[in-house]
């Protein structure tokens, strides 16, 4: 096994094709520039409630504000605990102000682990002790398994 991400952690998934860790604010209300400032951080994607975007559907208008930050750009591993331990980095030295945001009536938090395999039966695990930090930083904690069958499983179909 090997550190492939400069994380610590080894990395030997050849059954992942992507993975990622995301933490968003959602409110009708967000302003994403608001939020930078508070915490410091530069987003991976924001936008205001209403802000026009194209789709395949066409332009298609954002029905609320979203302020993010990812670690598919930033994280090179595909061990789900090394994008983990990259958000808990950034995002842990400003728990003040993100338990203050969260406390806000119309602002929902979450994080979510996205895990997408080139395989139909696959897993992952997270040490305890990180599922409970990446808890604390928001209200919902969301797990996104996507999977694509390989040539194979598509055969014995």
């Amino acid at each position: 096994m090997a550190d492939k991400g400069g994380t610590g952690i080894e990395d030997e998934r050849d059954d992942c094709k992507e993975v990622g860790v995301s933490f968003a604010l959602r409110s009708d209300n967000l302003v994403p520039e608001e939020i930078t400032k508070t915490l410091g951080v530069r987003p991976s994607w924001a936008f205001r409630k209403g802000d026009r975007y194209k789709s395949v559907s066409g332009i298609l208008e954002q029905p609320w504000g979203v302020w993010a930050v990812d670690s598919k750009d930033a994280v090179k591993s595909r061990e789900p605990e090394a994008h983990a331990k990259y958000i808990l980095d950034l995002l842990e030295p400003r728990a003040d102000q993100i338990r203050r945001l969260i406390g806000g009536k119309d602002l929902h938090v979450s994080m979510r682990i996205w895990w997408e395999t080139y395989g139909s039966t696959t897993g992952y695990s997270l040490k305890s002790e990180t599922v409970r930090r990446l808890a604390s930083l928001c209200q919902e904690l969301n797990f996104t398994f996507i999977g694509t069958p390989c040539e194979e499983e598509q055969d014995e179909e």
